[in-house]
């Protein structure tokens, strides 16, 4: 791998890493702030709606205490209990009239002697009733008797309380409440996203866990067993305590996050929760937005790499081929000594001059030697022939014949 390859690879690589770090660490924190910020919420707002709700019971509560408080009326059943006298039954009918029209939200009353006999009543009885779950009596004076619904979906609430005079039990009051605040109390989804919402849940007489009010994504199940319902799902929504919890899936196989609280005077649970991908959607969103982040790190990395990449193997590449001019005969060449390319390759671009210089001087040196030499080879040579011309003359002074013979 070249040089430059090395330093594109070690840049991406560099802010590859660092992008998957801080995005995951990101991610992580993100999630953890995020469910811990919903989590406090979904409390809050469970905190609110369990005031809201018991809210709600006390005015009925104080609705049917305020009717069942009046003087006239506790004394005229008292009377008709022991004279049944028609006056007396005419004016508990008118006095009951008077409350139905003057107390808010009241359906309808009916008052009965201890023996359970009505003896007067006010207002409309429910034409139809499609649902109805009953309770369980109650220590609380008025106490909750049922929930009902006619067929367009209404819902009402009848409590009862005793009418005492001078602590002696006469008879009893049945006040047939319009729940509508109870509904709009529930189906109060401020705060909860477009998948929150408030659940109600109660046990009838038998034992069994019912749902009070609709559902915000299935309106038509309420005044239904939960059993009916995803069994974990039911199970959590029946759980008695203030708790946080992560359902792994709601009526809508949904992963989603629930706060749970108790109504303990009426034995009820309430429910608020809110579906985790809702919950996590602005890390989601967060996510998105480092991933594109990422991107155009990851494009800036690959163009800064190939810029630092080109910026030291370009000069190196340049002095490769050089060196490998003046290695093919060129000796007259020399590398550019460039200041700006940077001082270590400034300073091998002085070396590599140097080093020719240096060869070209001990190949001259060299050369001028082996001339040298050679020189004297070539007169000591002709030195050499001269002497031997010489002794072979003088023999021939000599000896004529011989040197004839050795000249041959």
């Amino acid at each position: 791998m070249s040089i430059y390859q090395r330093v594109i690879a070690a840049c991406t690589g560099l802010v590859l890493l660092a992008i998957v770090s801080m995005t995951y660490l990101s991610y992580q924190k993100g999630s953890d702030v995020v469910s811990d910020s919903v989590r406090e919420r979904l409390n809050a707002i469970a905190t609110h709606q369990q005031g809201k709700i018991a809210e709600v019971i006390l005015a009925w509560q104080d609705r049917v205490a305020l009717i069942a408080s009046r003087t006239q009326l506790r004394i005229s059943l008292q009377r008709y209990g022991i004279t049944a006298q028609q006056s007396d039954q005419d004016k508990m009918a008118a006095i009951l009239a008077d409350a139905q029209q003057s107390v808010r939200a009241v359906r309808g009353i009916q008052v009965s002697t201890l023996d359970g006999k009505v003896v007067a009543s006010a207002g409309e009885p429910i034409q139809t009733i499609a649902r109805m779950i009953e309770f369980s009596l109650q220590e609380t004076n008025p106490s909750l008797i049922n929930l009902a619904s006619d067929q367009t979906g209404h819902l009402f609430a009848t409590l009862s309380q005793a009418m005492v005079i001078d602590d002696v039990v006469v008879g009893k009051v049945q006040v047939t409440l319009s729940a509508d605040e109870l509904l709009r109390t529930t189906a109060d989804t401020t705060g909860l996203g477009q998948t929150g919402e408030t659940l109600l849940t109660a046990r009838n007489r038998q034992g069994e866990a019912y749902l009070l009010t609709p559902l915000r994504h299935r309106p038509e199940f309420y005044l239904q067993p939960l059993r009916e319902l995803s069994s974990p799902f039911a199970a959590s929504l029946d759980a008695k305590s203030n708790a946080t919890l992560e359902v792994a899936s709601d009526y809508r196989d949904t992963v989603t996050m629930v706060a749970l609280r108790p109504l303990p005077t009426l034995d009820w649970q309430l429910a608020v929760k809110m579906d985790h991908a809702e919950i996590l959607a602005p890390v989601s969103d967060f996510r998105t937005t480092v991933a594109m982040a990422a991107i155009s790190l990851l494009i800036a990395a690959l163009l800064l790499g190939v810029l630092i990449a080109r910026a030291i193997a370009g000069p190196v590449t340049r002095l490769a081929e050089e060196s490998r001019r003046i290695l093919g005969g060129e000796y007259d060449l020399r590398t550019t000594e460039n200041p700006r390319a940077g001082r270590e390759i400034l300073d091998l671009s002085r070396a590599i001059n140097e080093l020719t210089d240096m060869l070209i001087h001990t190949n001259a040196s060299l050369e001028r030697r082996v001339a040298a030499r050679t020189q004297e080879l070539e007169q000591l040579n002709e030195t050499l022939e001269r002497r031997i011309l010489e002794q072979v003359e003088a023999r021939q002074l000599i000896d004529p014949h011989r040197g004839q013979a050795d000249q041959s």
